[in-house]
């Protein structure tokens, strides 16, 4: 005796792709998002490059930048640069640029759907 649809029928077309995107990891916040992208075009930045490049409050980026590079996506250190002496150097990681990579693919696909 047939009852209806499975449950699983029910489920929105998109809910699996949507799923993935929400469960990237510490990349799932749009300052996160805005310090992977400036990386992955640049490779590497200054703290105050980034401050530019994403806006926010200085308070806002260290914590995100201590969150990626808690989870390996990103790398500091201190050098010294020629025009300005010493400055907080923030460099994405093979692992930052395939985690980045792979959730703007899944935008891209969640896009075209």
């Amino acid at each position: 005796m047939n009852q209806g649809p499975d449950e699983h029928d029910n489920k929105h077309p998109n809910e699996d792709l949507v799923r993935k995107i929400a469960s990237s990891g510490p990349i799932w916040n749009s300052s996160r998002i805005g310090i992977m992208v400036a990386l992955l075009i640049s490779r590497r930045a200054t703290f105050t490059d980034l401050l530019i490049a994403t806006g926010l409050q200085k308070s806002s980026l260290s914590r995100s930048i201590e969150i990626l590079e808690d989870n390996g996506y990103i790398i500091t250190r201190y050098g010294f640069l020629k025009a300005g002496g010493i400055r907080k150097i923030i460099e994405i990681t093979q692992e930052g640029e395939e985690a980045i990579k792979e959730y703007l693919l899944l935008l891209k696909q969640l896009k075209n759907i």
